[in-house]
């Protein structure tokens, strides 16, 4: 039993089509590998949404693309004595995007 360790969705349908043949919920919990509990919210989760998908995350919105990471690691490793205010200076003249 992992904490804080998420299943995949794969792991929840095989759990739920356990529950729902009737296998109990520690019994369900043990052989996937989670805490009773966990098994338990599944099927209540299930029975609220109809669903076991996850619900989108909130997060910040990335400002700087998979490219520009890339740049900007690049650029630090090549000046290894750079301070990062003036690798943001470089990037900010080069593509008028704000690092902070």
């Amino acid at each position: 039993m992992g904490k804080n360790r998420s299943m995949t969705l794969e792991q929840r349908n095989r759990a739920l089509s356990m529950l729902e043949a009737g296998m109990a919920e520690p019994h369900v919990a043990r052989n996937i590998g989670v805490s009773h509990c966990t098994s338990s919210h599944l099927r209540t989760k299930f029975n609220a949404k109809g669903s076991l998908k996850d619900r989108p995350r909130t997060g910040q919105v990335r400002k700087t693309t998979a490219n520009e990471d890339r740049y900007i690691t690049l650029t630090s490793r090549r000046n290894r004595f750079a301070s990062s205010q003036r690798i943001t200076d470089q990037f900010y003249s080069m593509t008028r995007t704000i690092v902070k």
